[in-house]
């Protein structure tokens, strides 16, 4: 796959979030969807097709050893943070391709216009 190519094959992973808190999130990605479609230019992962009209998509990314998911729409700059909820899935590709663990999810951010628009 090269620099710059669309993916259009993805990997699902469910969304899971305290049951005692609920959705922390802001309006995110994990108030409205069970589950993501993971973006990957790793072909393992090439699943299933990507519909960007119904699927919520999100990238994997690295901080040194911390392993998280972020909406890959997100804007450059702006600073998303985990509102409690994590990705998982229970198919080996999981566990070998992305992360042992649960992977939290990035779906939060403070200067939302989502949030904005719908608090209005």
């Amino acid at each position: 796959m090269n620099e710059g190519e669309e993916i259009t094959k993805g990997f699902t992973a469910g969304i899971f979030e305290s049951k005692e808190i609920g959705n922390c999130s802001n309006w995110g990605i994990s108030s409205r969807a069970k589950s993501v479609m993971i973006a990957s230019p790793n072909e393992r992962l090439h699943v299933f097709n990507i519909n960007t009209e119904k699927d919520e998509i999100v990238v994997i990314k690295k901080r040194g050893d911390y392993v998280y998911a972020e909406p890959i729409d997100a804007p450059k700059g702006c600073g998303w943070m985990m509102g409690g909820s994590f990705i998982y899935s229970c198919d080996s590709r999981f566990r070998s391709e992305i992360n042992e663990y649960p992977v939290p999810l990035h779906d939060r951010q403070e200067s939302n216009k989502k949030y904005e628009e719908l608090s209005r």
